[in-house]
């Protein structure tokens, strides 16, 4: 049986505008700095984190080109794609929406669900799993929806490339070639500012998640407006594929590379 389709209003490009955690001791976190871009459509998703203070990357082209402090800075973001999953929904509430996380930049184990509710200028989440909450508002609810994507041989055994566009907005992801564990090891480093070798961290940091926008009509060219690879920023897409259309299903076991 397929996944039932998220509600039609929360389809499209929504923008976080702050993110508020209850600490244990102390203050309340309370983030409205941190960039976050998410696109949804009927049943897929991708997210896009970037905190702000970025270091200049000017003449910078690749993560060979990085410092050591580049690139621990890349893996401070985060970012994620998957299927959305729905259960509750009444007016304007979604009573669970659970983001199953098929690429992460960040690895994360940590169940992503939450509970939504829409007003007239946007949306309100909270957690589930976790304790948070989050204000988000709609930047283009565009017409037209596409998912694309590719996966390791065998098929289905692991998405490795994903794009979906809605509107005049699309999100590219393509998952590292390091394993999640080693990639917690990294960013862990990274967080606690341990040392790590420079190899460790551009394999974590290759991990590409990029938002672009067409622009010029419908017909007009793409450009990136935000990655996680700064220097792709203002080019036109990479094209990551091939591509082959993703269904609504429970699982991506239906994406074939082989065609088959």
């Amino acid at each position: 049986m397929g996944a039932q389709p998220v509600p039609d209003r929360l389809q499209g490009l929504w923008r976080r505008t702050r993110l508020r955690v209850p600490a244990r001791t102390g203050a309340t976190l309370d983030d409205r700095s941190t960039a976050v871009w998410w696109l949804q459509t009927p049943h897929w998703h991708a997210d896009l984190r970037v905190p702000a203070a970025r270091p200049d990357y000017s003449g910078v082209a690749s993560l060979a080109d990085c410092s050591t402090p580049q690139l621990r800075w890349l893996l401070t973001q985060e970012g994620f794609a998957g299927l959305t999953h729905v259960e509750g929904v009444d007016g304007d509430t979604v009573a669970s929406c659970r983001w199953q996380r098929l690429i992460d930049h960040a690895e994360s184990r940590i169940a992503d669900v939450g509970a939504l509710r829409f007003d007239a200028d946007g949306m309100d989440e909270w957690g589930l799993a976790a304790d948070y909450d989050e204000r988000w508002v709609a930047e283009d609810t565009g017409p037209g929806w596409s998912a694309e994507g590719s996966c390791d041989e065998p098929p289905g055994t692991r998405l490795t490339r994903l794009r979906i566009r809605v509107g005049r907005w699309q999100i590219t992801l393509r998952a590292r070639a390091l394993d999640a564990a080693s990639t917690r090891t990294v960013r862990h480093a990274v967080a606690t500012d341990q040392p790590i070798a420079r190899n460790a961290l551009i394999a974590a940091a290759d991990c590409e998640i990029s938002l672009a926008e067409q622009v010029d009509g419908p017909d007009g060219d793409w450009r990136v407006r935000r990655s996680t690879l700064p220097w792709l920023e203002g080019l036109p897409p990479r094209d990551l594929g091939p591509w082959r259309a993703l269904e609504a299903a429970d699982q991506p076991v239906l994406i074939d590379p082989a065609g088959a």
